[in-house]
This record gives C-alpha cells, sequence and structure tokens, in this order.
C-alpha cells in the first residue's frame, strides 16, 4: 500500500521536536493524533492542577483534529491487536456541545459540564487495564 501522510502541526499547539501533533492519512481519512498533553502553544504545562491539564490536553486534541479539518464528533477510538482492529468506539459523537468545565470527582470520575440549556452533566471513567 502506498499512503500520502500529511503532517499537522496546528501553530497553536507549539513545536515539540521528534514528532507531528496528527498525522493524516490521504488515502481513506484517517488521521492519527498524537497524545497530547496540558501544554499551550509556547509548550509550558498550563496548571500543576490535573483537571486543568486535561482539560487543556483534550483542547489540544480538538486544535489538532480541526486543522486537519475534522470535528469532535468524527473521534474514534480504535483497538488494535497486532495488525487487525478488533474494537471501535465513537467517542463524543451525540455531543453536539461546547464542554464548559471539567471536575474530578471523589471517584476518580472526570466529569464534563457542557452549554447545554439544562446543564448537561457528562462521566468520563478511564478504560480498565486489558480492557
Amino acid at each position: 500500500m502506498n499512503h500520502q501522510l500529511e503532517l499537522i502541526n496546528p501553530p497553536e499547539l507549539g513545536k515539540h521536536p521528534g514528532y507531528s501533533h496528527a498525522v493524516k492519512v490521504q488515502t481513506g481519512s484517517l488521521l492519527f493524533i498524537s497524545g497530547q498533553v496540558g501544554w499551550d502553544e509556547t509548550g509550558t504545562l498550563v496548571s500543576s492542577d490535573f483537571v486543568a491539564q486535561f482539560e487543556q490536553a483534550l483542547a489540544n486534541v480538538v486544535t489538532a483534529l480541526r486543522a486537519a479539518g475534522g470535528k469532535p464528533e468524527n473521534l474514534v477510538r480504535l483497538t488494535v491487536k497486532g495488525e487487525k482492529v478488533t474494537g471501535e468506539e465513537r467517542l463524543l459523537k451525540d455531543l453536539k456541545e461546547r464542554i464548559r468545565d471539567v471536575v474530578q470527582g471523589p471517584d476518580g470520575a472526570l466529569y464534563l459540564l457542557t452549554d447545554n440549556a439544562k446543564g448537561r452533566v457528562v462521566k468520563l471513567v478511564p478504560r480498565k487495564a486489558g480492557a
């Protein structure tokens, strides 16, 4: 297979040596986003607070996605074993609202408050190891 690759490095995510923020595969319209952290465009960690770092990392994922022409509802988590895709999970596909705040609960889950008129709260829990 011969794929055309486009490296996506939005200036808002800053310059980081050694990797690209995202790689878009031209044949098949796939975008692979690298692991994002809570850095701003200067490469500075935005806070020592975990929730603020998560909020920035999530914003960085969306920035990379939009720079490649995508939208948050296009996010998909693939589970790959060897060379085979064994699972697919569409992330935020039904969340067509802006995330206003992020809070970590005492249970370790993250709670996202959206701009829904009724104040929708979305609970995010980490995947269990090996899942």
